[in-house]
């Protein structure tokens, strides 16, 4: 099933086509959309920081960039690190 190309509309053979891919692209075989790859930080990023709010906005990005494709099947991983932190009041619950 190809339900990211569904979402955003990006049908690209790199990215669906396996057998084409296999056969045409330069990394043999079909790729991940590098927004698919983006889209999984939140995921990641719970995992490794527990955040206590009662509500999160994604503020953004700086200078991402995408430096090599991902091949479909990849084991993916992400690392992050805590500039600061600070504890808030009243609740003195921990705020990032």
């Amino acid at each position: 099933m190809n339900r990211f190309a569904n979402a955003t509309d990006d049908h690209q053979w790199i990215h669906v086509d396996a057998e084409r891919a296999q056969r045409e692209s330069p990394f043999g075989g079909t790729i991940a959309h590098s927004f698919l790859m983006l889209s999984l930080v939140p995921m990641w990023l719970a995992q490794c920081v527990p955040l206590h709010a009662r509500m999160s906005v994604n503020y953004g990005c700086n200078r991402v960039r995408f430096m090599s494709p991902v091949r479909v099947g990849t084991r993916l991983c992400a690392d992050f690190e805590i500039e600061s932190a600070r504890f808030a009041s009243p609740n003195k619950r921990m705020q990032w």
